[in-house]
């Protein structure tokens, strides 16, 4: 990655740490965008089925983690700012089932390749599309 887009990531990175609160505020579990935009074509794209493992990029609070979970997935999420996976796990029931939650940056190839190959039957990204400085593959 380039210094400057390094750079842009970084402050990417800082920006969602520091709106991390105001966010999870705002989000909650779940309002109009989520309730009547992306979560009935998610659930209509993923047609989830028991046991399936999901890759969540970008997972934010943890709200559609736990959605697919409640379908009955196996759920990968990660999001590169700390303090939303530190969101996400406060609003996910102790001993919840079947969520991973990590903190890692999606533009990490290396990191992207270590959680496994072949190991996910699908992956949804609502948000890190948005912030990614240069999203060229």
């Amino acid at each position: 990655m380039s210094e400057r887009l390094e750079r842009a990531n970084e402050e990417t990175q800082r920006a969602w740490n520091h709106n991390a609160a105001f966010w999870d505020e705002r989000m909650g579990e779940g309002n109009d965008f989520v309730e009547l935009l992306t979560w009935p074509a998610t659930v209509r794209l993923l047609q989830v089925r028991p046991g399936e493992r999901i890759l969540d990029i970008a997972c934010g609070n943890g709200l559609t983690s736990r959605r697919l979970a409640a379908l009955g997935a196996e759920v990968v999420a990660l999001d590169f700012a700390a303090e939303m996976i530190a969101h996400a796990r406060r609003r996910t029931a102790p001993g919840s089932p079947h969520i991973e939650y990590h903190v890692l940056d999606a533009t990490d190839e290396a990191a992207l390749l270590a959680l496994g190959e072949g190991r996910f039957d699908a992956a949804q990204c609502h948000m890190a599309l948005f912030d990614m400085a240069d999203i060229r593959p």
